[in-house]
């Protein structure tokens, strides 16, 4: 791991909480606090991490990771800590690192969609399907509430906010079409895996993506992929062993059909 010098950031606001609520507002960073920033083979680190990012916390670093933080390389295949990466799929494409292969099992690839308004505050909502097509969305029960007193105090002054009737409060929870365009629904997928032969080495792959993919109504939009590993009370001896294993199948990748480009050498 090694450390560059940029102008004067702040990483530290980038440790994510490990429980939050599912309802969020992105948080700005400050600045002229940090004048480093740790990287891993020239890739910057987002944050270390020893447990499971929550959803809500990953989307609020996606939606608001600064540029400097942002890679646009390739993720290490295998890494020596807890780290975690914002890459940009604009130029990586998820499906390189994705691909099957030799070293990781995926175990699950759960999906959640997400109502964000003006990609700052986001809710978790159900969409109703019909022959692969959404045919309605309404926002979860647990966000109801908090969706509610944002819109009602956004359209009604503050002297009046208390004495909204109970009629206008519960159309607007009950969340109707014509509130959302799809344009403000995202698709958010969680990919687990765990090194094959060493179960306690785990990666997990955050993508968001447009219900609607229209460039022109998202245009504030950037395509970016939350990469976390975790090392689960990992022995010396193990993280030993899975460096000899990927190096030693680095240098046959093209015996097991792996294209060059899509092998990563991290260890020395």
């Amino acid at each position: 791991m090694q450390t560059i010098q940029p102008s004067k950031l702040d990483l530290d606001i980038y440790e994510s909480i490990e429980s939050v609520s599912s309802t969020g507002t992105i948080v700005q960073p400050e600045q002229n606090v940090q004048q480093s920033i740790s990287c891993y083979q020239d890739i910057p680190i987002y944050s270390q991490q020893r447990k499971t990012v929550e959803t809500e916390s990953v989307l609020r670093f996606l939606l608001n990771v600064p540029e400097f933080l942002v890679s646009h390389k390739l993720p290490p295949t295998v890494v020596d800590g807890n780290y975690c990466f914002v890459i940009d799929r604009e130029t990586i494409g998820s499906e390189a690192i994705l691909h099957e292969d030799i070293h990781w099992s995926h175990t699950s690839r759960p999906t959640q969609y997400f109502y964000f308004d003006d990609l700052r505050n986001f809710y978790r909502v159900n969409c109703t399907k019909a022959k692969g097509k959404i045919m309605a969305v309404k926002i979860s029960s647990s966000q109801k509430r908090a969706f509610s007193l944002l819109h009602s105090t956004r359209s009604t002054p503050m002297s009046q906010s208390r004495s909204l009737s109970r009629r206008s409060i519960s159309s607007t929870s009950g969340f109707r079409r014509d509130l959302i365009p799809l344009k403000q629904v995202y698709l958010v997928t969680r990919i687990y895996s765990f090194w094959k032969t060493c179960p306690s080495f785990r990666r997990i792959i955050t993508l968001i993506d447009r219900v609607n993919d229209n460039e022109m109504e998202n245009i504030q939009f950037q395509k970016r992929m939350f990469v976390q590993y975790i090392w689960r009370d990992t022995k010396q001896s193990e993280k030993d062993r899975v460096k000899y294993e990927f190096n030693r199948d680095c240098a046959k990748g093209v015996r097991f059909g792996t294209p060059k480009k899509l092998m990563k050498f991290v260890f020395s």
